[in-house]
């Protein structure tokens, strides 16, 4: 299991391949061509290291801590005027680290008064997220779709890396309407794909898990 300290301190040198390979080797297994994409340019590197490392250490602590602050702070600064974090599996990655952040602030015991870096971040979180999900509106509105005309994000690999980071957020997911996303995939045959096929079938179950408030048509 790689250590928090670990995590802080390849964060801190900005080591960024070893920490994402680090973190993807304990709990995150991805198959090859998602990590190759993570990684596929310097400034998406260094977000989606950032956001998998913070989502790691989110887990492995009970509330946000002063490393915790220190990497969502290093993630957001590395924000770009469009919203973006890079390219779009790196945004994504970087919304999910921040919604966990978010959830992590909101559960703060209001008996227990947030320092002032917990302060600063959170006032930074909200907007943040908001303007990474405008990137990738942006992005699936000038996408190609799919033979059949569905959606896709980016190609499959930015698709699938977006559903495994955001489809258990049941608003997320309406959002950028990810089921219709799944759909284009199942449309390409990667349920199929023995490497990527078992890793589609989880973000299937977690997408199937929320809560997506989709109006219904009538007949």
């Amino acid at each position: 299991m790689i250590s928090l300290p670990r995590i802080s301190r390849l964060a801190a040198a900005q080591r960024f391949d070893a920490l994402l390979d680090d973190v993807l080797a304990n709990g995150r297994h991805v198959p090859l061509a998602l990590r190759l994409r993570l990684g596929a340019c310097e400034a998406s590197l260094g977000a989606a290291a950032l956001a998998l490392g913070l989502q790691r250490f989110l887990e492995l602590t009970l509330g946000p801590t002063p490393q915790s602050l220190t990497l969502a702070r290093a993630l957001l600064d590395r924000q770009r005027p469009d919203g973006g974090f890079g390219a779009i599996g790196a945004t994504a990655a970087a919304i999910g680290a921040l919604r966990a952040l978010s959830d992590h602030l909101d559960a703060w015991p209001p008996s227990v008064e947030p320092s002032a870096e917990a302060r600063a971040v959170s006032s930074r979180v909200t907007g943040a997220i908001a303007d990474a999900l405008g990137f990738l509106r942006e992005a699936l509105a000038s996408s190609p779709s799919t033979l059949l005309g569905r959606p896709l994000l980016g190609d499959e690999h930015d698709t699938l890396i977006t559903l495994w980071q955001l489809a258990d957020h049941a608003d997320i997911a309406d959002d950028l309407d990810l089921p219709a996303l799944l759909a284009s995939l199942d449309d390409l045959g990667v349920r199929h794909d023995s490497t990527l096929g078992p890793f589609l079938a989880r973000a299937d179950a977690a997408l199937s898990g929320s809560t997506i408030r989709r109006p219904t048509l009538a007949a």
